[in-house]
């Protein structure tokens, strides 16, 4: 769930602690060791494209940074993605899925957090935010939606009364459906 784009140059530094804060790669290394020559996801492709690289290379675009991108600050709260939120975050990950992202992942465990401790973007996201981009890849007709972790872990219960867990793999199979 976490990438480096689509990423604007003033928010270079709240993805690379992000992205220590998840995988423990400390941000002065992720800022000085990339040329972040990029805004979008499929600038960020072309700049990947320049350097060496190993004969298996496939990028996810995350969605702690689509949420970020758009919404800003807001992407950290547990409130649901307004409508207009939800089509730009769409129309993002449509932009990297024609410059040639694999698909897209997603972070559903609360044990990811930013450096302040926060949930990072995306974890508690609304079943149709999740599908929006399910849609994207469906109408692609190719794509990897990936999902670390899910939220059994926080002991709650859906709108009918069932466990977390079913709740997850509901919308996990509506993913399947539509992508």
């Amino acid at each position: 769930g976490v990438t480096f784009a689509p990423c604007r140059p003033d928010d270079q530094a709240e993805l690379a602690a992000l992205m220590e804060s998840v995988e423990d790669i400390p941000r002065d290394a992720i800022r000085d060791g990339m040329p972040w020559d990029w805004v979008t996801y499929g600038d960020y492709l072309a700049s990947i494209d320049r350097l060496p690289k190993g004969p298996n290379v496939g990028g996810l675009v995350g969605h702690s940074a689509l949420r970020h991108y758009v919404m800003g600050a807001r992407g950290l709260d547990e409130a649901p993605a307004s409508a207009a939120d939800i089509a730009a975050m769409a129309d993002l990950l449509d932009e990297a899925m024609r410059s040639g992202a694999l698909g897209f992942s997603t972070n559903r465990t609360s044990l990811h957090k930013t450096p302040d401790g926060v949930p990072i973007p995306g974890t508690y996201a609304a079943a149709d935010e999740l599908y929006a981009f399910a849609d994207v890849l469906g109408r692609h007709r190719a794509g990897v939606f990936e999902s670390a972790g899910g939220l059994a872990e926080r002991d709650t219960a859906d709108e009918k009364g069932y466990p977390q867990i079913t709740a997850e793999l509901a919308w996990m199979a509506e993913v399947s459906r539509r992508s």
